[in-house]
């Protein structure tokens, strides 16, 4: 696990506030970064910020959860060039006017500071909040109207999102064009391999084979401007359910298909965490219900590549969250969630013409096969 001396780091910052009282607290995730929260006192300025209390991100050249993954820190480059587009400083106000729109529903932090010799971001602090995954699962569970509002306001951004940056112009691509693809394709692409080589699958080669090839496409059939990376970790909710997105570190040219198969793979593998418990996972169904039907009636008709993508994502995100949750998952429930992965891909076939949707609904699939029928359903008119 990676390590970082923030307190050092701040105070050398501001050596010469001798009264100044700075205290850190980590913050939770920390898989590819080192994130802490700083609170000041008095308050103090800083790159023309009056700071209270600012988000920290150290970016270490690896997966900080995995010092021998190696991980290039370009990805805090890419945040720190979102976070200017996403106020309007850049060069696509497609986004930023969007978010206009949706204040008071939907908010990303501000960049207050990008330390490229340290590899640190500075964030403004969204205050106190919990991610989608702990608004979702903790007891008490929120009332199924604050819920459906939350998933309601959710859906639409992101599918207004997608329409609105459809088709990106030349420049907008040229800006959005990604050095490390190959890096993130080995990494992502090698999770899967390895997910379901231990699964003893006999297609683990043609189907990871399968993910890294719509990763090095990117999705350029259908291309809009999206977070690459969404799941329920990278969303916050605060007490008036505003929902903050953050990490921004794969910000870039994408697709909604992705997009949303790569959030829904995180939902549906938290039901699985959480199905023993009646409330829990009735608040995860309105969600994910809720959601659905938000951003279909704000996306337009899926095409058959639409569905491709979307399945593939899902897939992969499903077999590689034999990782990324095998704290949570008891060994069948870890196999239950590799197999509707591998279930997900079959489904996507090699391309848009072998799609397969039925295959979702084996070994007791019916609910994921079930939300595919949302997803890839017409808006209502």
């Amino acid at each position: 696990m990676a390590h970082f001396e923030f307190h050092s780091y701040l105070a050398s910052k501001f050596s010469n506030q001798t009264k100044l009282q700075i205290t850190t607290k980590p913050l939770q995730g920390g898989f590819t970064n080192l994130t802490i929260r700083a609170s000041f006192q008095p308050p103090v300025e800083y790159e023309t910020h009056l700071l209270e209390s600012v988000i920290l991100k150290y970016a270490p050249p690896f997966v900080a959860s995995d010092p021998t993954q190696p991980l290039s820190v370009y990805r805090q480059t890419i945040e720190a060039e979102a976070l200017r587009i996403l106020s309007g400083s850049g060069d696509i106000p497609a986004i930023s006017e969007l978010l206009q729109t949706y204040v008071g529903r939907v908010r990303v932090p501000q960049l207050v500071y990008h330390d490229v010799e340290e590899n640190i971001l500075w964030i403004s602090d969204l205050g106190e909040t919990n991610t989608l995954s702990k608004y979702l699962t903790f007891t008490p569970t929120p009332s199924a109207p604050d819920i459906k509002d939350t998933a309601i306001a959710l859906g639409s951004f992101l599918g207004k999102l997608f329409v609105a940056t459809r088709d990106p112009a030349p420049d907008a691509i040229a800006l959005l064009s990604r050095p490390n693809v190959n890096e993130i394709v080995e990494l992502v692409g090698g999770m899967t391999k390895k997910s379901l080589l231990r699964s003893h699958f006999s297609e683990a080669e043609s189907l990871a084979a399968r993910v890294e090839e719509a990763l090095r496409d990117g999705g350029k059939q259908e291309q809009c401007i999206g977070m690459v990376d969404l799941w329920p970790e990278s969303i916050l909710i605060d007490s008036s359910r505003q929902c903050g997105l953050i990490d921004w570190e794969y910000f870039g040219l994408s697709n909604a298909a992705s997009e949303i198969g790569m959030l829904l793979a995180h939902l549906h593998i938290l039901t699985v965490i959480n199905q023993s418990s009646v409330s829990v996972s009735a608040a995860l169904r309105q969600f994910i219900s809720s959601l659905l039907r938000s951003f279909v009636a704000n996306m337009q008709a899926p095409s058959a590549y639409f569905k491709h993508r979307a399945l593939v994502t899902h897939g992969r995100e499903l077999i590689n969250g034999f990782d990324l949750y095998s704290d949570k998952l008891d060994a069948l429930a870890r196999d239950a969630v590799v197999q509707a992965g591998v279930n997900s891909l079959r489904a996507a076939g090699r391309t848009e013409v072998d799609i397969n949707l039925p295959i979702l609904s084996l070994n007791g699939g019916e609910w994921i096969w079930a939300d595919f029928g949302l997803l890839f359903s017409l808006p209502e008119v």
